[in-house]
């Protein structure tokens, strides 16, 4: 598994062929002008060509940032799978369905989510919505 921090609380995970990236505040500001970014984002919207998933932790402008999200071209949004928490308002759900990302789920708390098997590794990489906080994400692997 790779590990690599984009910006602020946005970090990009790779496994086999599943790469998650979080939390996408890439650009702008936040908090009515109140928060910048300390430095500037490298991760372009054609590095999103890659990204087969976003989540977002909760739904502050800092975590969820529609204008970063605006940047993300039409066809990558098409096959993008965005993940958030099940709410009761579904704001952040709603959002992404009618800005065009078509699949989207909402995740129960205490359920583990599968985002990828590797049919001949047994590998998995699995995240866990407790709390509506991500507690756990990483890779499971076992040797034939």
């Amino acid at each position: 598994m790779k590990f690599q921090m984009i910006n602020h609380a946005s970090f990009l995970w790779e496994h086999d062929s599943i790469k998650l990236l979080t939390d996408p505040w890439l650009t702008g500001t936040a908090f009515d002008n109140g928060w910048g970014l300390l430095a500037k984002t490298r991760f372009t919207s054609e590095d999103f060509a890659e990204i087969t998933h976003i989540w977002f932790s909760h739904e502050h402008p800092d975590h969820f940032h529609p204008q970063s999200l605006r940047t993300i071209p039409e066809e990558y949004r098409k096959r993008i799978t965005i993940l958030y928490q099940q709410s009761t308002d579904k704001k952040v759900i709603d959002w992404c369905r009618a800005f065009g990302f078509q699949q989207v789920i909402e995740l129960s708390p205490d359920k583990w989510y599968s985002l990828s098997q590797h049919p001949k590794k047994r590998s998995s990489l699995k995240i866990l919505i407790l709390l509506n906080e991500l507690l756990s994400l990483w890779s499971t692997c076992t040797m034939m």
